[in-house]
């Protein structure tokens, strides 16, 4: 009886054994399957990380990924669970990366939009200023205006400094200029007016002088 006994035990451990043995390299198959489809998800995850990704590229990933069947000829099907759960993931982190891909896109053309409007501010009130250089002279001498004649001559308004609005900024050194020379004109025949009138004050103060000179000559006599 202890000998039939043995045997019965000897054959349920190796019965036992043989099981386990199956179990495990069912467990590693299922594991290798499992692999595979977590590669088949980094892949698709590697595509969204690559230099220069784009929101737009990452939505159209995420709607590839959503039609991506499961392949029915690597044996899959044992591990479909799997599958199902892993893809999900996934998604939910390319969704994550196409939101944060989406939110600098946005930050940069907001900082792009305002460095532009800040460039066409600048712009134009530089022009503005070179506009404004024409006024402001009534009581300026010949030699204020022109200094400031040379000055708005010395500006540079090139298409290097005005850019589009190089044309703009020409045509405002132009007007400018024309109407600095004219008050400049004007300013100089109205000190020479002065001088003259002046030189003729002094003339004739003089002349009284003499003749008041003259008369007291004459009154000692």
């Amino acid at each position: 009886e202890k000998h039939y006994k043995a045997q019965i035990t000897a054959e349920e451990e190796r019965r036992e054994a043989v099981k386990a043995e199956a179990a495990r390299i069912e467990a590693e198959r299922l594991a290798g399957l499992r692999a595979k489809v977590d590669g088949i998800m980094t892949a698709w995850l590697d595509r969204c990380n690559v230099e220069g990704m784009t929101a737009e590229r990452v939505a159209a990933g995420i709607d590839g990924l959503s039609l991506l069947q499961m392949p029915t000829d690597q044996g899959l099907d044992d591990v479909a669970d799997h599958w199902a759960s892993a893809k999900l993931l996934t998604l939910g982190k390319m969704e994550n990366i196409r939101l944060g891909l989406a939110r600098k896109e946005l930050e940069a053309r907001e900082a792009a939009s305002k460095a532009e409007a800040n460039r066409i501010t600048s712009i134009t009130r530089r022009i503005a200023e070179i506009h404004a250089a024409a006024t402001g002279h009534d009581k300026a001498t010949a030699w204020e205006l022109f200094e400031a004649v040379v000055a708005v001559e010395a500006l540079d308004v090139s298409e290097g400094q005005y850019q589009e609005f190089a044309p703009a900024a020409q045509a405002a050194q132009a007007s400018t200029l024309a109407a600095l020379r004219a008050k400049h004109t004007a300013a100089v025949a109205r000190e020479d007016d002065r001088a003259k009138a002046a030189d003729a004050e002094r003339r004739r103060a003089e002349a009284e002088r003499l003749e008041r000179m003259a008369e007291q000559n004459l009154k000692r006599l």
